[in-house]
């Protein structure tokens, strides 16, 4: 089984990350060659800090895979939930990167009045498993936050393995325009923006 996490955190007012990333990048890469964790990716919007990462160990924390970076947050990691997928990890063999990969972090605020419904489309959508997206995609929730993991060249791949039928939930969803769930005044014309990468593994 292989478990899948979207952590976030606040840097401290005025904190150079760049006085620590290089440690941090050792205790990543160490974490990975133990075979604690398959991948891990930081990321930085401003002064918000998004982590993921991969474990075949549920109880793997973000102070064990990053203790260095504790000195520079104004609180511990935040967890977000998980609210929408394109893939089951199953297995180790399934879920193996094929080729060079690049990981892909963007954030999106959703309006608070629609983030009820856009978690319900979203489920619907997983429960529904029809619909085609990135084999890695993986998007967390914290009040009215949205991270979206991604990687690219994009694998294109759904839940079901049977492709007998179209999406109906999808056009349910797109009926009720996606675009006005989200601040527009955080993203401009889209729904999200592109995070800057720290590291990826």
């Amino acid at each position: 089984m292989i478990y899948r996490f979207q952590y976030t955190a606040f840097l401290k007012s005025g904190f150079d990350i760049e006085d620590i990333l290089q440690q941090a990048k050792k205790e990543a890469q160490q974490v990975m060659s133990e075979g604690l964790c398959l991948t891990v990716s930081l990321f930085r919007y401003k002064n918000e800090l998004y982590l993921y990462f991969e474990s075949t160990d549920n109880s793997l924390a973000p102070d064990m895979i990053l203790p260095s970076m504790e000195k520079c947050l104004e609180a511990d990691w935040t967890f977000m939930e998980n609210v929408y997928y394109t893939s089951v990890a199953s297995d180790k063999e399934y879920w193996a990167r094929c080729g060079e990969k690049k990981p892909v972090g963007r954030l999106g605020r959703l309006v608070p009045q629609k983030k009820d419904s856009y978690v319900y489309y979203h489920k619907e959508i997983m429960k529904e498993g029809l619909f085609e997206g990135d084999k890695y995609l993986f998007i967390g929730l914290l009040e009215n936050t949205l991270f979206l993991y991604s990687e690219t060249p994009d694998i294109m791949t759904h839940i079901r393995s049977d492709l007998t039928e179209e999406s109906k939930v999808i056009e349910k969803w797109r009926s009720v325009n996606p675009k006005s769930h989200f601040d527009h005044d955080f993203s401009g014309e889209g729904n999200f923006v592109y995070m800057e990468e720290l590291l990826g593994f």
